[in-house]
């Protein structure tokens, strides 16, 4: 059964398609004027479509940068940064969640109040450190000072925290080792 086109959503219709074209012409003015001469670019008055197109401006560009490499860099970077900040910040909110441990509301207070920090300020405490350590222009001095952040700390924390399923004893036992004081104060984890 089809609904009946009121005015209101014909109204609502014509005001999203409005919207989209005023979005999606920026964009196609930008890829068509990439295709377009140099000369066809600045006429006036300008016009959208070209009498004829060229693919020289992309070759240009390739034959002067390295772009496969900045690529390839981008996708290392990225792929690093992604899986040891999920790995590093997954073990810290996880023991922010569930260990109870001198000092833990004031370290993990510690730790949001570097999320307050703009980047700015430690832009070049930051360089200096991967400078001294010699790891400037490699993927380590890209990707170590990315490796974890309060960020990805207090959302790992938020997901493992109390208001959460618990994680059943018998999926961490494995992983404990013969701890005195766990087995001590619940016998469901003493060690066989």
């Amino acid at each position: 059964m089809r609904r009946r086109a009121s005015p209101g959503r014909l109204i609502s219709a014509a005001a999203m398609l409005a919207l989209a074209a005023c979005v999606i012409y920026p964009l196609l003015w930008m890829l068509v004027s990439s295709l377009k001469y140099e000369y066809d670019i600045f006429r006036f008055p300008p016009t959208l479509f070209a009498p004829r197109y060229t693919l020289e401006h992309y070759v240009d560009v390739w034959r002067r940068l390295p772009l496969l490499r900045f690529f390839v860099n981008t996708i290392v970077f990225a792929g690093c940064v992604s899986l040891l900040s999920v790995f590093l910040d997954a073990m810290a909110g996880y023991a922010f969640a569930r260990f109870r441990f001198r000092g833990r509301d004031t370290l993990f207070t510690l730790v949001l109040i570097t999320m307050m920090v703009p980047f700015q300020v430690l832009m070049i405490p930051l360089f200096l450190e991967v400078y001294k350590l010699g790891l400037l222009n490699t993927y380590a001095g890209l990707v170590l000072p990315r490796a974890t952040s309060a960020f990805g700390i207090y959302m790992m924390r938020a997901y493992s925290g109390p208001n959460r399923p618990p994680v059943p004893v018998e999926s961490v036992h494995p992983f404990r080792v013969n701890s005195s004081t766990d087995s001590d104060r619940n016998p469901s984890t003493r060690s066989v």
